[in-house]
C-alpha cells in the first residue's frame, strides 16, 4: 500500500475505536456493575474486588516498557491480535474463578496484556500509519475509554437480569475472540508494515517539538505530569460519590452528579478531537492543569466551614472536573507524540505508562484513606498535585521550540 489515504485513517480508526471500546468495556470498566454479583458468589468482600484493578495497574507498569518496545520492534497494529487472544482468556479465566487468589489471578493477565492488547499498541500503531496525522487520530481513539462504561454498563446490567457474571463473561471472551481479534488481524495485514517517516514510505512522520538538548529533561517533567494527573482523575473519579455523600449530598443526588462525569469526558474528548489542529498539547495542557485543581475549591470550601455540600453544586463540580480530566487521557498520549515525535513513540510511551499506572494503582487507595481521616486534607491534596502539574507544564513550554 504505497499511500495512506483519508479513507484508510477512517477505516482504521473507526476500527480500533470499536475494538478499544470493547476491550476497555468488558475489562476494567465491568467492574462498576460485577463487583456486587461477583463478591456475593465467590465471598470476599467488596474491597478485594476492586483490589482486582490495583493489581491490572500494577502489572501494566512492568510491562509497558516491554509493550512500548515491541510496537516499535514488530508494529504495534502487529500486537493487537495476540493480545486479544490473552484477553479473551483472562476473561474465561475470570468466568471459572472460585476465591480470591483465582479472581486475582485473572486481573493479573489483564494487566500483563493491556498495553499489547490496548493502550500502546494502539496508539503506537497509529502513530506508525499516521505519522503527522496521527495526533487526531489519537485524540479520536481516547473517546473509547470515555465511552466503554456509558455503553457496557447499562449492557452489562441488563444481561445480568437474563444470565450470571460467570456466562456474561464467557459472552464478553467469545466477542473478543470471535470479533475483535479477526478484527486486529486484519488491520495487521492491511496497515502494520506502514512505518511513518522511515524507508521509501510516503507518510511524513510527526516531528518532534522538544529543544535540543533537552529530551532528558522533557521526558521527566512530562512523566510527572501525566503521573500527577492519573493520580487526581483514577483516585476522585472512583471515590467522587463518597466524597459528595461525605459534605452532606444525598445519595442519589451524589450519584446523579457523579455520572455526569462520564459525559463531560465524552464531550470534552469530542471538542478535543474537532480542535487537534488548532491547539497545541503544551497549550492545551496548560488549560487543563490550570482548571483541574480549581474544580476542588468549591468542595475544600464547603469541608473547610462545615457547610452541607447542595446537590446542584455537586453536579456542577462533577462537570468541571469531568471536562479537563477527559482531556487528560488525551493528552497522556499526544503529549509525548508532541514533545518526541513518532519516531520510537512504542517506547516513549510504554516508559512514561510505567510511571502512570502506578499512580494509578496507588490513587485508589491513597484517596480513600485520606478522605477517611480528612476529605479537606484530599481534597487540599488534590489541589496541590493539580499544581505541581501546572508549573510542570509551564517548564515544558520553555522547552519547546514551537510554544
Amino acid at each position: 500500500m504505497p499511500v495512506f489515504q483519508p479513507r484508510d485513517r477512517l477505516i482504521l480508526v473507526t476500527s480500533l475505536m470499536v475494538t478499544q471500546t470493547i476491550g476497555w468495556g468488558t475489562t476494567f470498566s465491568q467492574i462498576g456493575v460485577l463487583a456486587q454479583p461477583i463478591a456475593a458468589d465467590l465471598g470476599i468482600s467488596r474491597s478485594m474486588i476492586f483490589f482486582g484493578a490495583t493489581v491490572m495497574y500494577l502489572c501494566a507498569a512492568i510491562t509497558a516498557p516491554v509493550a512500548g518496545r515491541l510496537a516499535d520492534r514488530f508494529g504495534g497494529l502487529q500486537l493487537l491480535a495476540p493480545g486479544s487472544l490473552a484477553i479473551a482468556a483472562g476473561l474465561a479465566m475470570l468466568s471459572v474463578c472460585s476465591g480470591t487468589w483465582s479472581y486475582l489471578l485473572a486481573w493479573l493477565l489483564f494487566g500483563l496484556v493491556q498495553h499489547i492488547g490496548l493502550v500502546t499498541a494502539a496508539y503506537t500503531g497509529l502513530s506508525q500509519a499516521m505519522g503527522a496525522a496521527a495526533a487526531r487520530g489519537i485524540a479520536t481513539l481516547t473517546l473509547a475509554t470515555g465511552l466503554c462504561s456509558s455503553i457496557f454498563w447499562p449492557v452489562s446490567e441488563f444481561a445480568l437480569h437474563h444470565v450470571d457474571w460467570r456466562v456474561l463473561c464467557q459472552i464478553y471472551a467469545a466477542l473478543t475472540l470471535l470479533f475483535c481479534m479477526p478484527v486486529h488481524l486484519w488491520l495487521a495485514r492491511r496497515y502494520g508494515q506502514l512505518r511513518a517517516g522511515e524507508g521509501d514510505s510516503e507518510i511524513p512522520a510527526a516531528p518532534a517539538h522538544i529543544s535540543s538538548g533537552a529530551e532528558r529533561t522533557g521526558f521527566n517533567i512530562q512523566t510527572m505530569i501525566a503521573s500527577c494527573g492519573a493520580l487526581i482523575t483514577v483516585g476522585f473519579g472512583i471515590a467522587v460519590i463518597d466524597i459528595f455523600q461525605q459534605l452532606g449530598t444525598a445519595r442519589t443526588e451524589a450519584v446523579f452528579a457523579g455520572s455526569l462525569i462520564g459525559i463531560a469526558f465524552v464531550v470534552s474528548r469530542g471538542l478535543a478531537t474537532l480542535w487537534a489542529d488548532r491547539i497545541t498539547p503544551v497549550r492545551l495542557a496548560k488549560l487543563v492543569y490550570l482548571l483541574l485543581p480549581l474544580c476542588f475549591v468549591p468542595l475544600l470550601v464547603c469541608a473547610a466551614m462545615n457547610i452541607a455540600l447542595p446537590g446542584w453544586l455537586a453536579a456542577i463540580v462533577a462537570l468541571s472536573f469531568g471536562l479537563p480530566a477527559g482531556l487528560v487521557g488525551i493528552l497522556r498520549s499526544t503529549f509525548p507524540l508532541y514533545l518526541f515525535g513518532s519516531v520510537g513513540y512504542g517506547e516513549t510511551l510504554g516508559r512514561q505508562a510505567r510511571m502512570t499506572e502506578l499512580a494509578s494503582a496507588v490513587s485508589p487507595a491513597g484517596i480513600a484513606w485520606l478522605t477517611a481521616f480528612s476529605v479537606s486534607g484530599a481534597l487540599g491534596g488534590l489541589i496541590l498535585v493539580g499544581g505541581l502539574a501546572f508549573t510542570g507544564t509551564l517548564r515544558i513550554g520553555r522547552l519547546t521550540e514551537v510554544k
